[in-house]
C-alpha cells in the first residue's frame, strides 16, 4: 500500500523523534559519565597538592606504586596510573590534562577546582588542545570580541562623542564598518582614506576594545552581572527562533494537510 505525503510526514517525524529520544538518552549518559571522571580527576589534583606537601609524602605513594617507572617519570603519571589503571586507554590523555591543571594553579588561590576547569574548556580533550595554545587562544579572543561589542553595557564609553555627519551617514547607510580617517589641519576636515565592512577587520577592532575594557575597575564590578544579561539574551533569542521554526513547521503541515485533503 502506497503511502500518503502525510502518512510518510508522520512516519519520518516520528523516526526522528525516536532518534532524538536516544540521542539525549546518550547524552544524559555521556554527561554522567563526565561528570564522575571529572570528579574523579579532581581527586587526583588534590591528591597532587596533598603529596608535593612533603618529600615523605611522595617518597611514601611512589613506593606503593607496583607498576613500571623511573626517574623521568612525572608525578601526575604516577598518579593517573595509580588510580586509572597503568594501562588505561586514555591514561596518557589524563595525565597532560592533569598536569595542565597543575602548571595553571586550577584549585588555588581562589582558582576553579577541576571539575569546574574541564568543563569550561571541553573537557580532557579540550585542555589538551588548550595546552598547545589553539583553542585556547580563539577562546580567549572570541571573548574579548565579545566584551568590545559590549563595552558600554560593562560602562566604557567612548571619549569621542557623537558626530553629527549627514554626508557619511548616507554612504554608510546602516551597516557598521571600519573606517581610516585624516584629520586636515588647515580646514579641520576629516578625509576618509579608506573604509571596509569587513567581518575581521572589525572583530580585530573589537578585540583591541575588549582588551581595553577588561583592564577597567568597571568591568570587573560588573562582569558577572553583564555576562548572565548576555546569557539570558542569547536562551531567549534561542526559545524566539525556535518558535518562528515551529511556525514554518506548522505552515507546512497545514500546507500538505490541504493538499491530501484536495487529493
Amino acid at each position: 500500500m502506497k503511502m500518503s505525503n502525510e502518512m510518510l510526514t508522520i512516519e519520518v517525524e516520528k523516526t526522528l523523534t525516536e532518534l532524538q529520544n536516544k540521542h539525549a538518552e546518550w547524552d544524559k549518559q555521556q554527561r554522567y559519565a563526565d561528570t564522575l571522571l571529572y570528579t574523579l580527576l579532581e581527586g587526583c589534583l588534590d591528591f597532587y597538592y596533598f603529596v608535593r606537601k612533603d618529600d615523605r609524602y611522595e617518597s611514601a605513594f611512589k613506593s606503593v606504586c607496583d607498576f613500571k617507572w623511573n626517574g623521568r617519570t612525572t608525578l601526575t603519571t604516577l598518579i593517573t596510573k595509580a588510580v586509572f589503571g597503568a594501562k588505561a586507554k586514555k591514561g596518557y590523555a589524563y595525565a597532560k590534562a592533569l598536569a595542565e591543571a597543575v602548571r595553571k594553579e586550577v584549585g588555588l588561590n581562589g582558582n576553579v577546582g577541576m571539575a569546574q576547569w574541564l568543563k569550561e574548556n571541553g573537557g580532557v580533550n579540550g585542555v589538551i588542545r588548550n595546552e598547545k595554545g589553539e583553542s585556547k587562544a580563539k577562546a580567549e579572543r572570541d571573548y574579548q570580541i565579545l566584551v568590545g561589542k559590549n563595552s558600554e553595557r560593562f560602562g566604557v564609553k567612548s571619549k569621542v562623542a557623537p558626530i553629527h555627519a549627514p554626508q557619511l551617514a548616507e554612504v554608510i547607510g546602516d551597516e557598521e564598518c571600519v573606517m581610516l580617517v585624516e584629520r586636515n589641519g588647515d580646514t579641520d576636515e576629516l578625509l576618509v582614506k579608506w573604509m571596509t565592512n569587513s567581518d575581521a577587520i572589525k572583530d580585530s577592532m573589537y578585540e583591541g576594545l575588549g582588551k581595553l575594557t577588561m583592564g577597567k575597575e568597571v568591568y570587573r564590578e560588573k562582569r558577572a552581572e553583564v555576562m548572565a544579561e548576555l546569557e539570558q539574551e542569547g536562551d531567549e533569542a534561542t526559545q524566539e527562533v525556535l518558535e518562528a521554526l515551529n511556525a514554518v513547521k506548522s505552515k507546512v503541515a497545514e500546507a500538505e494537510e490541504e493538499q491530501a485533503l484536495a487529493a
